[in-house]
């Protein structure tokens, strides 16, 4: 009996306002934690966006959009991506930004590939910015028929009517 009072004693004599209390708990090995940056989400969501999870997918779309211009990249890059439902999904988030993916959607008309000329003309005729209105006045005459189509109406959302 007085082998545990003594033990128990100690234990708090330990643990409580002995110096040596500070020194164990200075000593500890404190927990890398790292800070989750804004590119760590973007990333993150940019692997959502890819993946096979139709729910997700969606979700990560509008949680770039709602990051803000540093997902305007990003959002871009996807743009030349091989599958048109990933394309889809960055030029519809692309949408959302407005006025401020204009000028890069507007980059986006001179690519080599067809598709993706075609996902940044789709993403201009929702936005209806009339900065766009004269390159996608050039991809009228696109060798690719559905980039030209797509131009065609979204130069018809933007209430344009050519000069004759």
């Amino acid at each position: 009996m007085k082998k545990r009072f003594l033990l128990s004693v100690l234990c708090i004599y330990l643990f409580s306002g002995c110096p040596f209390a500070k020194f164990r708990t200075q000593n500890r090995p404190q927990s890398k934690t790292r800070q989750v940056t804004i590119e760590d989400k973007i990333d993150k969501l940019l692997a959502d966006l890819n993946g096979k999870d139709t729910g997700r997918r969606y979700q990560a779309s509008d949680k770039l959009v709602e990051i803000g211009e540093k997902a305007i990249p990003p959002l871009i890059a996807l743009l030349k991506d091989d599958r048109a439902d990933v394309r889809r999904l960055a030029a519809g988030a692309l949408v959302k930004f407005d006025k401020m993916a204009v000028s890069a959607l507007v980059n986006l008309l001179y690519d080599e590939h067809a598709y993706t000329r075609e996902a940044a003309v789709w993403a201009l005729g929702k936005i209806g910015d009339y900065r766009a209105i004269e390159p996608l006045e050039k991809l009228l005459d696109d060798m690719d028929e559905n980039t030209a189509k797509a131009a065609e109406k979204a130069l018809q959302n933007l209430h344009y009517r050519p000069i004759n």
